[in-house]
């Protein structure tokens, strides 16, 4: 006894179809019409890549970019041989990634370059003699981000040489 099946038209080995679908260009079907047969993944990208998508305020297509429909079946392929690579090629890892002692030391020092680059930076414009300057303005002035200057203020008060007066959008820090 022979038996027929039918093989997806898009994937690289033998899958069978899940489905045969006929591209309609109006509602009213014909049997010139192109006939694809599809695997259950590909009938899946078929069907996202017909799927009305919302626009945003800008215009543009939110959640998925636009793809043709071509473009969107190859990249099924790509993802399942990504897939098969991910789950069977690779043994799965326990547990946080753990240093040695060398490459913490390399990196402590490297990081304290840096920290004390921009301690100097920060203590360059905090005036001596008593004067204060406001958090806003000094974060302004040395152009750092919010957290690394949290994180600069914070060694420096740590070390003693800035006192921190107010809170919030009020805080200032003089020298002492």
């Amino acid at each position: 006894m022979q038996v027929n099946t039918l093989a997806c038209d898009y994937c690289t080995g033998v899958r069978a179809a899940a489905k045969v679908v006929r591209l309609a260009i109006d509602g009213v079907p014909e049997r010139a019409w192109l006939r694809l047969d599809l695997c259950q993944k590909h009938l899946q990208a078929l069907e996202r890549a017909f799927k009305g998508r919302m626009r945003g305020k800008a215009g543009t297509v939110m959640k998925h970019e636009w793809l043709s429909v071509g473009e969107r079946l190859g990249r099924v392929n790509q993802h399942r041989k990504a897939d098969l690579i991910r789950y069977h090629g690779k043994p799965k890892k326990t547990g946080p990634r753990q240093l040695s002692t060398d490459a913490l030391a390399r990196l402590k020092a490297r990081h304290e370059a840096t920290w004390a680059a921009r301690q100097e930076q920060v203590l360059a414009l905090c005036p001596n003699g008593g004067k204060a300057i406001t958090a806003t303005e000094l974060r302004r002035k040395t152009k750092l981000g919010h957290s690394a200057f949290g994180h600069v203020m914070r060694r420096l008060m740590e070390q003693g040489i800035l006192k921190r007066h107010g809170n919030a959008r009020w805080t200032s820090y003089e020298r002492v």
